[in-house]
């Protein structure tokens, strides 16, 4: 069976959250797992399109502008949430911005 664009996001977000979740551990905000898990695949993907549609972000890693992007969706408050953590951990930052990268690659 093939994977559709739609589940492999969604199984990659799932990635993400949970390392977010592993490196950041009980100061956690919220359970970004779950929160990725209750998204459906059109919502990842329609996210993922619009990185594509901005990728100009993820080359000059501007957490401004994605933490913008994601503030304008409804519903994105745990996206929003997750930006911030990972924004004020450097350590994070640079697989942060490959998984952005991926999201971009996946649509285009």
């Amino acid at each position: 069976m093939m994977n559709t664009v739609g589940s492999f996001l969604k199984s990659k977000m799932h990635n993400m959250a949970a390392w977010v979740q592993e490196e950041l551990g009980a100061s956690a905000a919220m359970d970004y797992v779950a929160a990725v898990d209750a998204r459906l695949e059109l919502e990842l993907t329609t996210f993922a399109t619009m990185l594509h549609s901005n990728k100009h972000i993820e080359a000059q890693r501007d957490w401004d502008a994605l933490i913008a992007l994601a503030t304008g969706q409804a519903g994105f408050e745990p996206v929003v949430q997750l930006l911030n953590e990972v924004q004020g951990r450097e350590h994070m930052h640079e697989k942060f911005w490959r998984y952005v990268k991926l999201f971009i690659d996946v649509v285009e």
